[in-house]
């Protein structure tokens, strides 16, 4: 993303707390966001030379017809592919940090039950959330994983 002035960074689209949150020296802001993005769930959109940061929603932001593509040569102008269940995860597996005065490590969980993959995938965010709104984003990245396939 790079270095944006603040008038080209715009945050009024997100709603995330974070209590905590431990970034090394050599970590980059890149890496940082990404992180934070992938747990809250938000998004950076690059518009006419400014970032907008804005949380993911079920609602639809625009509807794009075929007919609104363009197509790169002769082949046809849109392929739907579809994701393979073993390469999704069963269960998704956080690692966090509880949010008071001891920063101990908490895993939280989620789970589908009715798929027919084992794949569990972890992840661990050097942050400091409640763990009950952490299992609540994690069931909520395993089902976007799911649904986005």
């Amino acid at each position: 993303m790079g270095h944006a002035p603040s008038d080209q960074a715009h945050i009024t689209g997100l709603w995330c707390v974070v209590e905590a949150i431990a970034i090394g020296a050599l970590g980059s802001p890149r890496a940082a966001i990404t992180m934070l993005a992938r747990h809250f769930g938000f998004d950076a959109l690059e518009t006419e030379g400014a970032i907008n940061f804005v949380m993911r929603s079920r609602a639809a932001v625009a509807t794009i017809a075929p007919d609104d593509l363009v197509a790169a040569g002769e082949a046809d102008v849109l392929e739907l592919t579809r994701g393979q269940e073993p390469e999704l995860p069963r269960a998704l597996k956080w690692q966090i940090a509880r949010a008071d005065e001891a920063y101990d490590a908490v895993l939280v969980e989620a789970r589908r039950i009715t798929v027919g993959t084992t794949r569990v995938a972890s992840e661990s965010f050097p942050m400091a959330v409640p763990p009950e709104e952490a299992e609540r984003r994690c069931r909520r990245a395993l089902m976007e994983a799911w649904v986005g396939r």
